[in-house]
């Protein structure tokens, strides 16, 4: 910048004249303020903050923010576009289970419902021998889909610990028999009529079908042996199969110094045999405070409590709402956030209450809300804006942190998003402080 004024102010005012005056009291040149109406990394915005990083760092090239495309993630050759397909398979199947997860109870009882219909039809007295005959011929794609869906839908009803503490094992067990069986049936009708099909480019789907059933199976048996932690599987593995026991390592000592975390009991996944409720340590002054001031009936949450009773699990009562309800967009700040240890600019989204003219203002005497999103959100989700418009109607200042790469945030260096990382939430909430 030029160090004499301009004498003559611009007929168009510069962006920075349009930072609220509540920045300004709020953050006391703690935090990079790029222009309010500018939410690129500062590295790539000021010269000055380029300057104060450093000659080394000065002369770095400005990140890239946005979205890039598969191809621009490699060196062009095929061997690179295979890795990184495969490295980005991971998270969408993670997706993928996470939505299934969501959606299984609602799933399971539609397809078993769709499957118990297709056996009922196939079974008619009228034309026994005639549906008997056709029956592994009308499987399609959308009858492997359902098929397949409802299967898996079924054993995330077994297995899942929010869905099995919710309604115990004998729920999900029973509609994972039924829906084996029922799966387990086509597959083996069709293969026995296949062969008229077999030329077709039907056999190849069947196949599939066949393998992803058996899969499923195999997993799920192995995920639900493995639900107290392993203990009756390992201990079956040592009884009957000692030689994979002794390749596997199950049965020699731990090397190295003893590691107590390893030796903690595992909790398993099995009906709670406690009442659900709030405890704590009643010894503990500040605590019970605390405790104190929580109405009873807001203890513990379920149907009795106020709880939607068809929404049953923890995901369902966080998602859903915010997947059929719309929450207005909420007006940030970014400001710009610097982790010392690594030298990586953290992204705050800043959200301050109107005054009464409009105005954005800071209360100092109302608290400081620190928000921290979900695995792969931002201060965009509805969940995020709805507590932020909740809190700036109560006079709070809402700083929602964005995890760094997130929202298509710049990461300068080699330590990318970690869900496990706590220094930027530290640095952000000793800049706050």
């Amino acid at each position: 910048p030029d160090d004499e004024p301009d004498d003559e102010p611009d007929d168009e005012p510069d962006d920075a004249d349009h930072l609220p005056r509540a920045l300004e009291s709020f953050s006391r040149g703690v935090f990079e303020v790029p222009a309010a109406s500018n939410y690129t990394h500062p590295v790539a915005t000021s010269q000055s903050i380029r300057h104060a990083l450093g000659s080394e760092r000065a002369s770095a090239a400005p990140p890239e923010v946005g979205p890039v495309s598969l191809l621009e993630l490699h060196d062009g050759s095929l061997g690179g576009l295979i890795v990184t397909a495969s490295t980005m398979a991971a998270p969408t199947l993670a997706m993928a289970e996470l939505w299934l997860r969501f959606f299984a109870v609602f799933l399971c009882p539609a397809c078993l419902a769709w499957m118990i219909h297709g056996e009922l039809g196939s079974w008619n007295a009228a034309g026994r021998k005639r549906e008997e005959a056709s029956y592994g011929e009308g499987i399609g794609g959308l009858g492997m889909a359902v098929h397949t869906v409802g299967l898996a839908s079924s054993a995330v009803l077994l297995t899942d610990s929010l869905y099995v503490y919710q309604y115990g094992r004998g729920l999900g067990l029973s509609l994972f028999a039924l829906s084996s069986l029922l799966t387990v049936r086509r597959c083996t009708t069709s293969s026995k009529t296949v062969g008229s099909h077999a030329r077709t480019n039907k056999s190849g789907a069947r196949k599939l079908f066949r393998l992803s059933t058996f899969a499923l199976l195999v997993v799920t048996a192995v995920v639900y042996m493995r639900s107290d932690g392993g203990v009756a599987m390992d201990g079956y593995i040592n009884r009957f199969v000692p030689s994979l026991a002794a390749a596997t390592g199950a049965d020699r000592a731990e090397d190295g110094p003893f590691d107590p975390l390893r030796h903690l009991p595992h909790p398993g996944i099995d009906t709670p045999t406690i009442d659900a409720g709030t405890y704590h340590s009643r010894s503990n002054e500040f605590i019970s405070d605390v405790i104190s001031g929580w109405p009873e009936e807001a203890r513990a949450y379920g149907a009795e409590s106020g709880a939607t009773p068809y929404l049953v699990s923890g995901d369902h009562r966080t998602g859903i709402p915010f997947l059929v309800n719309s929450v207005p967009d909420q007006e940030y700040v970014r400001v710009w956030c610097p982790n010392e240890f690594d030298g990586e600019q953290v992204a705050l989204d800043v959200a301050f209450p109107y005054s009464t003219d409009g105005e954005f203002e800071h209360d100092a005497t109302r608290p400081v809300l620190l928000v921290l999103h979900g695995l792969n959100g931002g201060s965009f989700e509805e969940y995020v804006k709805d507590l932020v418009m909740r809190e700036r109607a109560k006079g709070s200042t809402v700083i929602v942190l964005i995890a760094r790469g997130m929202m298509d945030t710049a990461v300068r260096g080699w330590n990318i998003f970690h869900g496990a990382r706590t220094g930027d939430v530290d640095a952000a909430a000793r800049a706050v402080r």
